[in-house]
């Protein structure tokens, strides 16, 4: 196992241009950090107040990053389910390059000027049709993980217009962007976010279909030359010396905090989560 089997387009102008659908070779997009989240929040997490907004543990977040970084699949089934939560929001925090390319930042911007709704969808299902198999693959999968959060909103406080509002900056974000800009853009991202979150933008992909429907089955599993390829990739993305101090450190700080997390699993009769809750 990797940490994912996708390795995003390096050349952002490339991503924005899009490939050819069905193009034998191009990566799975779906890393299975983001199946083993999507699946554990499934499980135990759609009824939690706050899923997917409430902080869990941070030093045990780095510690399941880095876990999936060398190639291992850790148990997350005992694991405090906002700390779950907290591992899929930083994926896409952490990527170097958004599931949004770019090169695309001004085309999914200009979406909120237009005037109806149906042109809104329309644009938007036109610009991710033009984004590379895998990269339209991750975000189908999110896309209908969000929906299926926001169908318990009642409980879990999560509407559509929350998930548009934590995930927008995280998929849709230019290069380089100072703080100002940021907010000044902000409220058009989430509109953006929002139409697609709130509306069927892959209108011929069955939910319940990871991969593209142009992709063969086949291809799914990579070769152990493209599992190379994708550690070397992952490797750049976090910093191998800055990744692993990051690491150490958030071992020390765990084992002087009572309710520490040990082992992936919650130590103790009650965490510090656990009583804050």
């Amino acid at each position: 196992n990797c940490l994912c089997f996708l390795i995003f387009e390096e050349n952002p102008m490339a991503a924005a241009k899009g490939k050819k659908k069905g193009k034998k070779g191009e990566e799975y997009g779906i890393p299975p950090l983001v199946e083993d989240c999507i699946e554990q929040i499934r499980r135990r997490g759609l009824h939690e107040d706050g899923i997917l907004r409430v902080s869990g543990s941070a030093a045990q977040i780095k510690e399941l990053q880095a876990a999936y970084r060398k190639g291992k699949r850790p148990d997350l089934s005992s694991v405090y389910i906002h700390t779950v939560g907290g591992v899929l929001k930083n994926f896409f925090r952490d990527m170097p390059a958004p599931v949004l390319p770019f090169a695309t930042y001004g085309d999914f911007m200009a979406i909120s000027k237009l005037e109806s709704e149906e042109e809104k969808v329309a644009r938007a299902v036109e610009l991710i049709l033009s984004l590379p198999m895998q990269n339209q693959e991750l975000l189908h999968k999110t896309m209908v993980f969000v929906r299926e959060v926001s169908k318990y909103s009642e409980e879990n406080q999560m509407t559509i217009q929350n998930l548009a509002t934590m995930f927008g900056p995280t998929f849709l974000r230019k290069e380089k962007q100072d703080r100002t800009e940021l907010l000044g853009d902000l409220q058009d991202v989430i509109a953006v976010t929002h139409v697609m979150f709130a509306n069927d933008v892959f209108p011929d992909w069955p939910d319940d279909q990871d991969r593209h429907p142009d992709r063969p089955a086949d291809e799914v599993k990579p070769s152990k030359v493209k599992q190379k390829k994708v550690l070397s990739a992952v490797s750049s993305w976090y910093g191998s010396d800055k990744w692993t101090k990051e690491v150490k450190k958030s071992k020390k700080d765990k084992s002087k905090s009572r309710g520490a997390v040990h082992s992936g699993e919650l130590s103790g009769e009650s965490s510090a989560y656990e009583k804050g809750r």
